[in-house]
C-alpha cells in the first residue's frame, strides 16, 4: 500500500492547508512542463496527484487512514 503521507512529505495528522501547500510544491516540481516529459517525473507527478486526491478528500482520507491502520 502506498503511503500518501510520505509521498507528500507530511505527517499523518497534517492539516488540509499543509497537505495543499506540499501538493502545490511537489506538483510544480514534477510537472511534465518543467521536466521535458521525463518518465520518472511523470510517474512522480501521478503519485503526488493520487496522494493529494486521497488526503484532501475527507471521505477518501478516512478510508485511507482505516486501511493504513490495518497494515500497521
Amino acid at each position: 500500500m502506498k503511503n500518501h503521507d510520505e509521498i507528500l512529505g507530511v505527517s499523518r495528522d497534517a492539516s488540509y492547508e499543509q497537505i495543499k501547500e506540499e501538493y502545490r510544491k511537489l506538483s510544480f516540481k514534477f510537472h511534465q512542463d518543467n521536466n521535458d516529459g521525463d518518465k520518472y517525473f511523470n510517474d512522480m507527478f501521478k503519485q503526488v496527484n493520487e496522494a493529494y486526491e486521497t488526503l484532501y478528500n475527507e471521505f477518501k482520507r478516512l478510508k485511507y487512514d482505516e486501511a493504513l491502520s490495518k497494515y500497521g
